[in-house]
């Protein structure tokens, strides 16, 4: 039954059928995108989006985000879907891998000495136990200097840069912090030390740490890197995410160059918009360093072949930010249609 489930999935008429049910989703990628149309170009584009997703699998926003029509044949050739990438990536998930990367204080725990930062568990409501973890956080704060500063914060949970923000912590703080704490984050958070980024990624937009994504895949016999890529931020904001306005920087694997940044709205960027530094061309600082830690990680990870590292620039190499067991396609590089067919070989040959 499953495979014949599966058969039905892959099939037009059944990504006709289901577009159809979901023609809010068209209509809000219309909307965002082409927002003054009269009713009856809305509705043509309307079929031409859904006409889209049924045979070549795409979906509503990438019709826009990618200009379908105006690409050639050969960018549609070489372009992979969102949806065909995540057919894939799917199939290496599996529950003891999401156990540790779906919750930031157990990959903490386990890629600790990568980290290269002390950290803290804010627990759930459900968990506090207030007197234990009053005891708990001024320990951590005393190995961190006892001193008042800032460090970052983030759901356990969540993703996308979604709550992250600094946290300043006074020495001589109460359970009246924690508790503040825990009301604005119910399902638990972790708090960090602050990375001191080097000045090779700071450069480019000091108040953000600008995370270096390197994705592996693993078969029997080693491990691949594909889509490399570095996160910036823009304006003032402490985030890079590309969700909360950031921008990113593939990079050409093979010679270790940052080509040119793009955004989410595909604006191009050979150099930053607030800094003015320039981006393409650059060489990424260590990037031999990288790869090898990216591939030494890969191989202490044995629970799923495809995995996101993300790294943070320090002035004493790499350390770990966060580990992504779905890695997405970043939207700057979702035409490498021979990349992915020889990952599938990999894979599936395993």
């Amino acid at each position: 039954m499953n495979a014949v489930l599966r058969r039905m999935q892959s099939t037009a008429m059944y990504r006709f059928c289901s577009i159809c049910m979901h023609t809010h989703k068209v209509k809000q990628a219309i909307n965002d995108n082409r927002p003054n149309l009269s009713t009856f170009d809305a509705l043509v584009l309307m079929i031409k989006v859904i006409w889209v997703y049924s045979v070549r699998n795409w979906r509503p926003e990438e019709y826009f985000e990618n200009d379908y029509e105006h690409m050639s044949k050969s960018d549609l050739k070489d372009f992979v879907p969102v949806n065909e990438y995540f057919a894939f990536r799917d199939g290496f998930i599996r529950p003891e891998a999401c156990a540790i990367t779906e919750d930031k204080w157990k990959s903490y725990q386990y890629f600790q000495d990568y980290y290269k930062r002390l950290a803290f568990k804010i627990p759930s409501k459900a968990e506090l136990d207030e007197s234990a973890t009053m005891a708990d956080l001024q320990s951590f704060f005393n190995l961190c200097g006892g001193k008042s500063h800032d460090f970052i914060i983030k759901p356990l949970a969540l993703d996308s840069g979604i709550g992250v923000r600094k946290l300043r912590i006074e020495a001589g703080f109460g359970k009246d912090f924690l508790l503040s704490l825990v009301e604005e984050y119910p399902d638990g958070a972790i708090v960090e030390e602050l990375i001191n980024q080097a000045e090779a990624f700071a450069k480019f937009h000091p108040q953000s740490v600008n995370t270096l994504r390197i994705n592996t895949i693993r078969t029997d016999n080693e491990v691949h890197i594909f889509l490399p890529f570095l996160r910036i931020g823009r304006s003032g904001r402490i985030i890079d995410n590309t969700h909360n306005g950031g921008m990113l920087a593939p990079i050409d694997a093979a010679t270790g160059t940052f080509c040119a940044a793009m955004d989410m709205k595909n604006n191009v960027y050979p150099s930053h918009p607030d800094t003015h530094c320039q981006i393409e061309g650059t060489q990424v600082p260590l990037w031999d360093e990288a790869q090898r830690l990216a591939i030494e990680l890969a191989e202490k990870f044995p629970y799923t072949r495809l995995v996101g590292w993300d790294f943070a620039l320090t002035d004493d190499g790499f350390s770990v930010v966060e580990v992504n067991s779905y890695p997405g396609i970043p939207l700057v590089k979702r035409h490498f249609r021979e990349e992915f067919e020889w990952m599938k070989r990999q894979s599936y040959s395993d």
